[in-house]
């Protein structure tokens, strides 16, 4: 949930919220298109749920389907 660009420093950044950051990251990671991360300090992104939408990279939130439109599956970037 943290990382660190610089060498020898002493204390590392959290990760944005839309960006996760695994054990030993030098830079955050942009959660990818289908995936979320609402939190900051993650170490994972949060697949998007069924009757939403992730159409981008680095989404801090899911979009619900429009009316008239649906989505059955996880993870999708469309309804």
């Amino acid at each position: 949930g943290q990382y660190q660009p610089s060498t020898g420093s002493t204390s590392c950044k959290a990760c944005p919220a839309g960006y996760y950051c695994p054990a030993g990251s030098s830079s955050s990671i942009a959660c990818p298109s289908g995936q979320y991360q609402s939190s900051t300090s993650a170490s994972s992104c949060t697949n998007c749920p069924a009757g939403s939408k992730c159409p981008s990279s680095a989404l801090s939130d899911h979009t619900p389907c429009p009316g008239g439109q649906y989505q059955e599956s996880t993870a999708q970037e469309s309804c």
